[in-house]
């Protein structure tokens, strides 16, 4: 009789542990789909803040060049302004500028356009930098 109790412990002690496990089981089932998804709504919304910044910025330069330009040589201005991360170069030729931006494996460009001829070069380096905006003769220098 003895051995049949215990037996009989055994046998729900192990039916305890499979319906825990399998409990365990069902959890993770569901919790790693929220956490994939949870980490692609990171990266998206990352990317997003990480390219409006920089079309923001651009559009900042643009219009200080062509206020600087207007109000003609000597003027000059200097902008402070963040650079994120996953910045690959930045492109100032003819009238436009363009930011070159690492986004996963791929490049997108974030370009402004501007009514006046610019030249210069931005250190496309991560941080706070000193964008100086000179008026020139027939166009404007940015340095930063």
């Amino acid at each position: 009789m003895v051995l049949k109790n215990n037996k009989l412990k055994n046998d729900k002690k192990a039916q305890v542990s499979v319906e825990f496990l399998m409990i365990i089981g069902f959890v993770f089932l569901i919790l790693i789909p929220l956490i994939i998804a949870f980490y692609q709504q990171s990266y998206n919304a990352n990317t997003s803040i990480r390219t409006e910044q920089l079309y923001k910025l651009a559009r900042s330069i643009v219009d200080r060049a062509e206020s600087v330009y207007f109000l003609g040589k000597p003027s000059k201005t200097t902008i402070r302004a963040y650079i994120p991360h996953g910045v690959d170069s930045v492109i100032i030729s003819g009238k436009e500028i363009v930011f070159r931006i690492r986004v996963g494996s791929d490049i997108s460009e974030i370009a402004a356009a501007s009514k006046v001829n610019l030249s210069g070069s931005i250190s496309p380096h991560q941080g706070i930098h000193n964008i100086q905006i000179e008026a020139r003769d027939g166009f404007v220098q940015i340095t930063g």
